[in-house]
């Protein structure tokens, strides 16, 4: 944790210790986004969504102790790094951003839910009522289709069960009451 905040300073040297805090659990206010994208911080934005502030306080101090952040009212500023090198420049971390991926969470889910319903149909009735009709999801899944065809069923019945025997048995038969397909009607979410 201490490696990963430290990393966060190597493009600026001060940071708003609330700010900062509000960004790595995903804060979504005006605010928040724009010091986020203005001191290119955005794809980190909601990376540690479950984030205790007293736990990020913690490594604060920590930090604060080692003389690596000095802490002037509610900026810290990098007063020396030890580190050698940037561990967001890794292959691992520049390849993520948690911001574009928390707003596709739901595109995601929508998306394998319509696939389900879709694959379940082929091969046994052309007209149902689809669960998605824009185009963010119906265009996916006709390419899905058309690139795996008549092997798709299989080929999902296979990947979701897979995925359900990794889950505890509650949350697989919640998620497997929410799909829909052939002569299943899935249950709806609310929050």
């Amino acid at each position: 944790m201490e490696e990963f905040i430290l990393s966060l300073f190597m493009g600026n040297k001060e940071l708003k210790k609330t700010t900062l805090y509000q960004i790595l659990i995903g804060k979504h206010t005006t605010s928040v986004l724009c010091y986020a994208y203005f001191h290119d911080l955005l794809p980190y934005f909601s990376a540690l969504p479950t984030l205790e502030e007293e736990k990020f306080d913690q490594e604060i101090a920590k930090l604060v102790y080692n003389g690596w952040v000095r802490q002037d009212q509610q900026q810290l500023i990098l007063e020396s790094n030890p580190l050698s090198s940037n561990l967001l420049h890794t292959p691992v971390f520049r390849s993520l951003d948690f911001f574009q991926f928390g707003r596709k969470e739901e595109v995601c889910w929508r998306s394998f839910r319509f696939l389900l319903q879709a694959a379940s149909f082929l091969g046994k009735k052309a007209e149902y009522v689809p669960l998605e009709n824009a185009p963010i999801y119906t265009q996916r899944v006709r390419e899905v289709i058309h690139q795996y065809g008549q092997d798709l069923p299989e080929i999902i019945y296979q990947e979701t069960s897979h995925l359900f025997q990794h889950l505890t048995e509650e949350h697989a038969n919640l998620l497997a009451q929410a799909l829909s397909g052939f002569h299943q009607e899935g249950a709806a979410f609310f929050n």
